[in-house]
């Protein structure tokens, strides 16, 4: 059933996110640091799904997933940063994030079927 891939993921993803959190507070130090981190880019991953539903595939997304792993983290690092600025990134950081993982995931979708990609 397709329908129920996705949920199928926000369930994995929903998993990842207690295990981040049972292990930022187990090490405190680094928790600080990494929980928030690997919630945005659980975010980030998370928004690919939407992005591209009803343009690609399932197994497209999948394999857009696995091969925008790095750039989905550092684009969620980057919205972090962006997000400890007072007012501006509180109100521009989940439009910005959102925006930039519809670019990447397209992009990488267009990079897949072989089509010319725009800088």
């Amino acid at each position: 059933l397709p329908i129920l891939v996705p949920v199928w993921h926000a369930l994995k993803l929903t998993g990842w996110l207690v295990v981040a959190a049972v292990a930022a507070a187990v090490v405190p130090g680094v928790g600080w640091v990494a929980f928030p981190l690997v919630a945005a880019t659980l975010n980030a991953r998370g928004l690919v799904w939407d992005a591209l539903d009803g343009v690609a595939s399932v197994a497209e997304v999948k394999q857009a997933l696995s091969s925008l792993q790095l750039e989905l983290a550092l684009l969620a690092g980057a919205m972090l940063l962006w997000a400890a600025v007072p007012v501006v990134g509180w109100l521009t950081a989940p439009l910005v994030l959102t925006a930039g993982v519809c670019h990447l995931a397209m992009r990488q979708v267009l990079r897949q079927r072989g089509c010319p990609v725009p800088v």
